[in-house]
């Protein structure tokens, strides 16, 4: 049972990773529009994100498989499956949103750049505190099946 919840949080570390790359791709893109302007650079990173989200969707299916395969508390699983939904919100709002200023073709107002480069900075940052949050947990869950071993041993 511990191998298979081993397998469990390293499955769920790919995602948070793929979440991750898919932010970072996302700030990236929008950093970059609001200096330079809708481009073919933008269209570029704007494809970049849909195909990083794809990723997610894919690691997320896996985790759920898995989750069912390996026989988890009804209530784990409940939680584990709480939580991957909303974090799987996040790469699917860079997609959307990332989407939409291109096939709007939304010029930001100068006047409102700086204001949008800090709230993405302070989105990144919560992001971050976001996933750190949840590794907290995996490791926190990590640590108990250690000591559940040490008492079994």
């Amino acid at each position: 049972m511990f191998k298979k919840q081993r397998m469990l949080i390293e499955k769920l570390e790919e995602y948070l990773k793929a979440c991750e790359a898919t932010m970072t791709t996302f700030q990236e893109a929008i950093r970059h529009t609001l200096e330079n302007g809708l481009d073919e650079h933008y269209e570029t990173k704007v494809e970049e994100i849909s195909n990083k989200e794809s990723t997610c969707d894919e690691i997320r299916r896996s985790l759920e498989h898995m989750m069912y395969q390996y026989s988890l508390l009804p209530e784990t699983r409940e939680d584990i499956f709480f939580l991957v939904e909303q974090l799987d919100s996040i790469p699917n709002h860079c997609e959307d949103v990332s989407a939409t200023i291109f096939d709007q073709r939304t010029e930001f107002l100068p006047e409102l750049k700086g204001d949008l480069s800090e709230m993405i900075d302070l989105l990144g940052k919560a992001f971050h505190a976001c996933l750190e949050a949840v590794r907290d947990c995996m490791n926190q869950m990590e640590r108990l099946n250690e000591s559940l071993r040490e008492v079994d041993n």
